[in-house]
């Protein structure tokens, strides 16, 4: 489960970090998380957002589990991930990607 990593960091503040994969083929947000984490996608808490003007899934972890949310989302060919919290939501809500 490897892939490239684009981070932003500053002392004494909060780390954001977003991997991303290339896509195989058409293949769903839900179908990548289970590819990428061998977890199936059924067993976990869901729900959909919006990054950037994209669709994405975002995937509750178990209970006392830090972070809780991880995000997926599809876009150019690459399937992305990042740890869903407020800083990293106010941090995707600026992102725009090219088709």
């Amino acid at each position: 489960y490897e892939g490239r990593v684009f981070s932003l960091s500053q002392q004494d503040q909060e780390n954001f970090s977003l991997r991303f994969f290339p896509a195989e083929g058409n293949e769903s947000v839900k179908s990548a998380f289970e590819r990428l984490t061998t977890i199936n996608p059924s067993v976990r808490q869901s729900f959909q957002e919006e990054v950037g003007g994209r669709e994405a899934i975002v995937y509750r972890r178990a209970p006392g589990q830090t972070p809780s949310d991880y995000i997926y989302f599809i876009g150019n060919g690459y399937v992305f991930e990042s740890a869903f919290d407020e800083f990293s939501a106010q941090i995707l809500a600026t992102f725009k990607f090219i088709d």
